[in-house]
């Protein structure tokens, strides 16, 4: 029988298997992104390692790829409209769902035709709810964030333990966003965030800092998880490498002046390194459905010709591409996923964001070795920055590897710690004696900061970014409250009007009105 409410244990003994609902952004091969599939793997892989009887449902965009895959069951998504004027449409569907699952849990049937049905029924049935990392609760993905408050929502709602692990909040949420995702988790039993920024949102937002907690990326020590090593091979020769991951931060054929910028950058890395440049895409989408990060290292490959070696990788299963991000000299990227595995493997890494979300993520990806200040403006990086930090970071590299490698037994335990208490919200064991101590979100005094001329201009350049971003938050804010009182008035008025229509028809319709004034 699925957990009772209020009930702390649930036996896992071989006759009475665990049944856990889980989502994550997974899908197809055409659709991979490797960060997001490395997480709900490494989740699975270390809840099963802890409960060899669980079962698991997975929420996917290609659930019989994904059953493949994981070894797991696997249902479709709810799917919620995505164009971001299809917010009336996206609340209409959530509402239908929660009262289909209201009249489930009252008579135990569905209504016919009801949107979310295998969702519905799956929660309905498990015990347990894990919703695994990633960077989509934010108001650029309402999709997204719809799918997982409904997801909350019906845990909630069938009295079943929720948990979510492994994400960045915002920063940018809408007003009605912000308001579903309060609701949401506050109803959860434990909230992970892997950077300070999103927990201080949190907080903010007023969720119950009983429940929400700052941990390290669930896919951060995959490369030390029993991975192969790679074998060098014609594409890797042994020789020094640099790990290349670039997604597409603007349209390459309405702005190929950036990327050319971009190549000259990396083609003085290569030199002053002597070192191949290895282009590890990280995300594949369908034909017509986006830019693939192949089609960004292909447009780097043809700005840099014959001047340095390039090699552009297919798209691997996030176990490979763990296995040789930890393989590199070095690493830069503007995706965060490269960051994570280059610290699992001890890899020095360099990181450019591109607005307030990857500023967020990046800096959180380098924050756990006190890294964050090699995370930098791409505008500045493009504008001559980024073959000095690359430079300083390749000449230190093994002052570097030896700060990581110093670093990764507290990580190692940090991460057995947590398992343990996403396992005792699930209520598949009793709640850990003691809490994980969280891990570093600020540099230390033995954290390997820059020293080059470089650095006070990135630092002052990344001090006015976080100004701008700050200013712009607070005057999106401030707007979204100035709509918001003004649906209100409007909502006000138009009641006052019907009102006053009703008053109106009614005093036409009194038949003792008096016609005349008496004389």
């Amino acid at each position: 029988m699925p957990a009772a409410r209020g009930r702390r244990f649930v036996s896992t003994s071989p006759d009475q298997p665990y049944r856990l609902v889980a989502i994550g952004d997974v899908g197809s091969a055409d659709a991979y992104h490797v960060g997001d599939e490395a997480m709900l793997g490494v989740n699975l892989q270390r809840l099963r390692a802890r409960v060899p009887t669980l079962q698991v449902s997975v929420i996917s965009d290609a659930p019989e790829e994904t059953a493949s895959a994981y070894g797991v069951d696997s249902i479709p998504r709810i799917d919620f409209p995505a164009a971001a004027d299809r917010e009336d449409a996206r609340a209409e569907r959530r509402r239908s769902i929660l009262s289909a699952a209201a009249a489930c849990a009252s008579t135990g049937a569905l209504p016919p035709g009801c949107p979310g049905e295998a969702v519905i029924r799956a929660v309905s049935q498990a015990d347990g709810v894990l919703v695994s990392g990633g960077g989509n609760l934010c108001s650029s993905w309402p999709e997204h964030l719809y799918e997982r408050v409904v997801l909350m929502e019906l845990a909630a709602q069938f009295h079943r333990p929720a948990v979510v692990t492994g994400q960045t909040m915002g920063p940018f949420l809408t007003h009605e966003h912000e308001g579903l995702l309060r609701n949401a988790l506050s109803a959860c039993r434990l909230v992970g965030c892997r950077e300070a920024d999103s927990l201080a949102l949190l907080a903010s937002m007023g969720i119950p800092a009983d429940r929400c907690v700052l941990q390290l990326d669930d896919a951060l020590l995959l490369p030390g998880a029993g991975l192969p090593e790679p074998a060098p091979g014609p594409d890797l020769p042994s020789t020094p490498w640099i790990a290349v991951t670039v997604h597409p931060f603007a349209d390459p054929d309405a702005h190929p002046a950036l990327y050319a910028r971009l190549a000259r950058a990396l083609t003085q890395i290569a030199d002053l390194s002597e070192a191949r440049l290895v282009f590890v895409p990280h995300v594949a989408f369908p034909s017509g459905e986006g830019i693939p990060d192949r089609a960004v290292g292909e447009v780097l490959r043809r700005h840099i010709g014959d001047q340095a070696e390039f090699t552009v990788l297919e798209v691997m299963p996030y176990e490979q591409v763990a296995a040789w991000t930890a393989a590199a000299d070095m690493a830069i990227s503007t995706r965060y996923h490269p960051l994570v595995f280059a610290l699992g493997g001890a890899t020095p890494a360099l990181g450019l964001y591109v607005d307030e979300y990857t500023r967020w993520k990046l800096r959180g990806a380098l924050a756990p070795a006190g890294l964050e200040t090699w995370a930098i403006p791409m505008e500045t990086a493009l504008g001559g920055l980024l073959a000095d930090a690359a430079g300083e970071l390749w000449c230190r590299r093994h002052e570097f590897k030896e700060h990581i490698v110093g670093l990764q037994p507290g990580w190692s335990a940090h991460i057995h710690a947590h398992v343990g208490q996403v396992a005792a919200a699930l209520d598949l064991h009793p709640a850990p004696q003691a809490p994980p101590q969280p891990p570093r979100s600020t540099p230390t005094p033995h954290s390997p900061t820059p020293r080059h001329d470089w650095a006070p201009t990135a630092a002052y350049s990344d001090t006015l970014w976080a100004h701008e971003f700050r200013r712009a938050r607070e005057a999106t804010r401030y707007a979204q409250s100035l709509e918001a009182a003004l649906r209100l008035k409007e909502a006000e008025a138009a009641a006052q009007a019907a009102q006053a229509a009703r008053v109106r028809q009614s005093r036409r319709a009194w038949p003792f009105r008096r016609q005349h004034r008496p004389r």
